[in-house]
């Protein structure tokens, strides 16, 4: 079942959110001093696969679980004699399916299929079982694909709480307390065709934590929680497989800075039409006009300016204007009242240089990925 056929070509490996503008409005009204830029950021998949992807193959190679697990409930912290079936026998198909999927959607791969089919009928539920290098050689030929990402393992555990309101005080009379905490573990290896071998074997653990008011019948508003955690957490666990692959993007937050100062509104203008080069432009002549000679206007312009530059794509003067701010920070010699304000800002100039750092890093993954 092929999910996607898909070519991707170079990219920028960062976009600006769409908060992006009205954060620079919102501080311009309210006279702050900075505002924060809003952006996503590329990172490459965790595994470098080597040599081209002709297509990847979803496969469910852990053993299949009883059909119904009985959870009995504890309520006010004691046994009770209410038991809720949770269905699990779909969860593990889940789990291939959400995986398949999400390595289809980030358009990366030309092809991703799935197997329709288990490939273990044995009991050991929690046992790890590899794939043979005769039934990869089986998969690679039916599928037309030389990847293989296999689900071996699929396991959670559950805690849970219901406190009824017994004496009218916290709560109302109709309403309780629910905790649900849910544990997950997803056991994956990855083969490659060329290599005769598993390329990778790894585990993902994650959770979900509810807690929260409810009202009415506590054990009828419970019944439904479990397995729509279960699924929720099956879910989050495949886009973790997925990134293994594929890359992905990651919030982050850039500053710049501002005043009312006629030519950095001028700037602040062009930065929010997304001119960055004019932008940067206004904020050089600010940086080497003799008559501002403070180091603290100097050193954020100098982010700013490194922050334009990011923006345009050109890391490598980003981290040039950036450690020139970082340096120009670690000479201020400042009233008592000012060094917890600018060792702040020092440490956000040190925290940004080694943002742009990795991504220089990441992207030389990225281009190998691509590639």
């Amino acid at each position: 079942m092929i999910f996607a056929d898909s070519i991707l070509g170079n990219m920028k490996r960062f976009r600006l959110l769409p908060l992006f503008l009205l954060s620079i409005l919102v501080s311009l009204v309210s006279c702050k001093s900075s505002y924060l830029v809003p952006i996503e950021i590329q990172k490459p998949g965790a595994l470098v696969i080597p040599g081209k992807v002709e297509g990847v193959l979803v496969v469910n190679n852990a053993a299949p679980q009883s059909g119904d697990n009985i959870v009995y409930l504890k309520i006010n912290q004691k046994d009770s004699d209410v038991k809720i079936e949770i269905e699990t026998d779909t969860t593990l198909w889940s789990a291939v399916v959400a995986t398949a999927n999400a390595i289809s959607e980030a358009n990366f791969f030309e092809k991703t299929s799935l197997f329709e089919e288990s490939l273990r009928d044995d009991d050991e539920w929690l046992a790890v079982k590899r794939l043979s290098e005769e039934k990869c050689d089986s998969l690679y030929k039916e599928s037309g694909c030389n990847v293989i990402v296999s689900i071996d393992r699929l396991v959670f555990s559950m805690k849970y709480a219901i406190v009824n309101n017994i004496n009218n005080t916290v709560y109302g009379p109709d309403e309780s307390f629910l905790y649900i905490k849910c544990h997950g573990l997803l056991s994956s290896s990855i083969y490659l065709d060329n290599k005769k071998a598993r390329l990778t074997s790894f585990n993902i653990n994650d959770s979900i934590t509810v807690h929260t008011d409810i009202l009415g019948d506590s054990v009828k508003i419970f019944q439904g929680f479990p397995l729509f955690i279960v699924r929720e957490l099956t879910k989050i666990m495949a886009q973790n497989l997925a990134s293994y692959l594929v890359p992905s993007w990651e919030f982050a937050e850039r500053i710049v800075y501002t005043s009312t100062n006629a030519d950095m509104l001028k700037a602040d203008k062009l930065f929010a039409e997304k001119n960055w080069k004019e932008a940067r432009t206004v904020w050089e002549s600010l940086f080497y006009r003799k008559e501002r000679n403070k180091d603290i206007d100097k050193a954020r312009m100098a982010i700013n300016i490194g922050t334009a530059y990011e923006m345009d794509d050109n890391l490598i003067m980003a981290v040039y204007w950036v450690q020139k701010a970082k340096n120009i920070y670690d000479l201020i010699d400042e009233p008592e009242n000012m060094k917890s304000k600018i060792e702040n800002e020092r440490l956000k100039a040190a925290e940004y240089l080694t943002a742009l750092n990795v991504r220089i890093h990441n992207n030389k993954i990225l281009d190998i990925q691509y590639d």
